[in-house]
């Protein structure tokens, strides 16, 4: 055995570095997701229609329609899932939280269109901010609490204090549209797109236009999250705008190749910028088979604008492509997740198969729900 050893001597050393990488492998650190704990199920009974998490990940609210046609407004504990409070009001369009999870702003009604604000912590009905006669589809709060922002078809910019006998503020932006609009990290500024293609910086202490640039783009999730960084541009062409200032950074590098992008945004860390595409099936063999869907996570650097590399998706379907966490993982319809990093699958155990689902500002918690007065909304914490 000995003189077979000596012999083979390189076999044997083979081997052994064989075993080493393949511990080095197993025992790696990979970034991104690596898995998810067992959270909790909440019943609301009623249709729900959306889903938001405050910044702390401390409170989630659910928004959704009762059979007396009535919504329920319900804000719920993390990590247990109690019921901390219910508000039923009528007619609710649009809902944002606020990032300390203590106040929800509501629209009611489309004419005219009453932005509401409730507290769950108190026992005080809502009470109205202002009025609007044009639709207001977005709603917004500012970090630190003290303003809501709304914005709509036919809308002006509409900014209103919520603190109690604070003045409100319409602002020159006409024909506002999707997304936004957006307040920077220190609540003094204020980002809104209009239909004429341009997204403008507004000084909301002077109530005056700071910085514009052209933008047609249609970016999911143009801010980061600290909000200094900004996703707009012409064209195939996207820029980064540095927030508060207006500045030009960077362009981002073969965006036209990468296309279809359908969502992109900033990573949780803000240091790279992720473009997720999907891909249609197409026939093979004079249309006897058909490749499945896949899709295309594609990143640039934040800070250069150039395009860093791509990861395959599996088994992503096209319509709608699929949910995410600040882009850092992709929800497929038939369950799962996938991190957009390595392409792994993430299993679920204890999900919702239904369509629909929303992530929690830090990608912390992942919530899954389906369409109807009976199914929970399914808590899923999130391991990083």
């Amino acid at each position: 055995m000995a003189r077979l050893v000596r012999r083979r001597w390189w076999l044997v050393a083979l081997a052994a570095l064989a075993g080493y990488a393949a511990w080095r492998h197993a025992t790696a650190v990979v970034p991104g997701c690596k898995g998810v704990e067992p959270g909790v199920s909440i019943h609301t009974g009623a249709v729900v229609f959306h889903v938001l998490f405050d910044d702390r990940e401390q409170r989630v609210l659910t928004a959704g329609k009762l059979p007396s046609s009535l919504w329920a407004l319900e804000v719920w504990s993390l990590p247990g899932g109690r019921l901390v409070a219910r508000r039923k009001v009528r007619g609710v369009t649009t809902v944002a939280f606020s990032a300390d999870g203590r106040q929800v702003a509501f629209v009611a009604g489309t004419q005219p269109a009453r932005c509401m604000l409730w507290r769950p912590d108190s026992a005080a009905t809502p009470v109205q901010l202002g009025v609007s006669w044009g639709e207001m589809w977005n709603l917004c709060f500012s970090p630190d609490g003290s303003m809501v922002a709304a914005a709509g078809e036919h809308t002006r910019a509409r900014v209103w204090s919520t603190r109690p006998g604070g003045a409100g503020l319409n602002l020159d932006a006409p024909g506002l549209r999707w997304p936004g609009p957006f307040f920077t990290p220190d609540s003094r500024h204020l980002v809104v797109s209009d239909f004429n293609g341009l997204t403008r910086l507004l000084d909301l202490s002077r109530r005056e236009e700071v910085a514009r640039w052209a933008d047609d783009s249609v970016v999911e999730r143009p801010l980061s999250l600290a909000g200094d960084r900004f996703i707009g541009g012409a064209g195939p062409e996207l820029t980064i705008f540095e927030l508060p200032s207006g500045r030009e950074v960077s362009h981002l590098e073969d965006v036209s190749d990468s296309q279809p992008i359908c969502d992109m945004g900033f990573s949780r860390d803000g240091r790279s910028i992720v473009g997720l595409a999907t891909y249609e099936p197409s026939p093979v063999l004079f249309g006897l088979l058909t490749v499945r869907h896949h899709g295309v996570a594609v990143r640039w650097d934040a800070g250069t604008g150039r395009r860093i590399g791509h990861t395959r998706l599996p088994q992503m379907s096209a319509e709608p492509p699929f949910f995410r966490a600040d882009l850092e993982l992709a929800k497929p319809l038939h369950g799962g997740l996938i991190d957009t990093l390595t392409g792994r699958r993430i299993a679920v155990p204890h999900g919702s198969e239904a369509g629909y689902a929303a992530f929690s500002p830090r990608g912390g918690w992942m919530a899954e729900w389906g369409y109807g007065p009976h199914n929970p909304v399914v808590l899923t914490r999130l391991v990083w």
